[in-house]
């Protein structure tokens, strides 16, 4: 990530250093109202500059390139060649810095020798001089190599602090999936305990006994949504109609619902299908006031099933939480539909997501699933 960074920092300052030397030039010439072909190779650099600024990958033509226009530009240039090589320094340390390879030696020798030719091309030129220079070359190039070994490094450690961090995390999340389970599976189990200890002193009543049922039926419904939502299954597929069990899950709904289906049928696991679409549709006519509204339709590669209410909507403090196992604001529920119903989409290469509804005020549940000729009949 950092290196990213490092190489966008370099190309905006190739394209801003050769677009500042462009302006000073043409300042320059028309003062001494003369035309120089220095002109021509810093619009191409420029022109360069913006098309490399598309380019993804790094290269060692891109910075082989930058030293040909410079010692391009140094040969027609009269008057800049003492501070040349602190220019040639750029491609140098960014490319040994970037790529961490070898091959920086090469481009820093390229360097040098372009540097050469320029300098005695205009000038004598001493020992000590290609000395002093081919030394500051070759130690821009080391310095390089380590800088780039230390961010390697440094990332190498953020990397493992941030997996060490999602490990505890996840461990976190786990103990508190823990800590709901226990507590929805001990008050049934209190209620339960309760009950058999009246009947076993002769309090009889079918009162009781309902409580002993309604509470082990609570607890088997827990348990297997659980088991759902914790184990991926494989799961046979076969053609469903879209329409007819959206249908039946709107049937015992007590709200006006608005349907619009225009994609009628899929090749899903039913069972699956009807968790999934029945846990959104039945979250939709908990919160709903009085409207609901569930549109059906195939787009390119995706089939989407949207489901809009004109309740209170979600926070955005807590749409994250929303398909959070054991996250719920009904009182009275476990927490585990919206959990169940979004692993199953993403077990099918979908997903779902909410938003704010734009035409009720409410929730909008966007269920999308990924969908080809082989899974869906159009």
């Amino acid at each position: 990530m950092v290196f990213e960074k490092i190489f966008y920092g370099y190309r905006i300052g190739r394209i801003a250093f050769s677009f500042s030397f462009l302006i000073l030039l043409f300042i320059y010439l028309s003062i001494t109202q003369s035309i120089h072909i220095s002109i021509l190779i810093l619009s191409l650099y420029f022109l360069s500059s913006i098309a490399l600024f598309f380019y993804n990958q790094l290269n060692t033509l891109e910075f082989l390139l930058d030293i040909v226009f410079l010692t391009a530009f140094f040969y027609f240039t009269i008057g800049i060649t003492p501070y040349i090589s602190i220019l040639y320094l750029f491609p140098i340390f960014f490319y040994s810095l970037l790529s961490g390879k070898k091959s920086s030696f090469i481009v820093c020798l390229v360097s040098f020798i372009s540097f050469l030719s320029v300098k005695i091309f205009y000038e004598d030129i001493s020992i000590i001089e290609i000395f002093l220079n081919g030394f500051s070359f070759f130690m821009i190039t080391l310095a390089g190599l380590n800088l780039h070994n230390k961010l390697e490094n440094q990332e190498k450690e953020i990397e493992k602090f941030e997996k060490l961090k999602k490990e505890k995390d996840f461990y976190k999340k786990l103990y508190e999936v823990a800590g709901y389970l226990a507590h929805e599976i001990r008050n049934p189990l209190a209620s339960i305990s309760g009950a058999s200890q009246l009947l076993k002193e002769g309090e009889k009543n079918d009162l009781l006994i309902d409580i002993i049922y309604n509470e082990t039926k609570r607890l088997d419904n827990l348990i297997k949504d659980f088991i759902i939502l914790s184990m991926p299954r494989s799961e046979e597929k076969e053609k469903i109609n879209i329409e007819e069990i959206i249908k039946n899950f709107t049937l015992s709904c007590q709200k006006n619902i608005k349907l619009n289906i225009q994609q009628k049928s899929i090749n899903f696991n039913k069972k699956s299908f009807e968790y999934m679409i029945g846990n959104i549709i039945k979250n939709a006519c908990e919160w709903a006031k009085e409207n609901i509204i569930i549109n059906v339709y195939k787009q390119d590669k995706f089939l989407y099933i949207i489901v809009e209410d004109d309740g209170v909507g979600v926070d955005d403090e807590i749409k994250d939480k929303v398909f959070e196992p054991f996250f719920s604001k009904n009182p009275k529920g476990t927490g585990l539909g919206l959990a169940i119903a979004k692993n199953i989409a993403i077990n099918n290469n979908g997903d779902i997501s909410i938003e704010k509804s734009q035409n009720l005020g409410g929730a909008k549940f966007i269920i999308t699933l990924e969908v080809n000729n082989e899974n869906i009949d159009t």
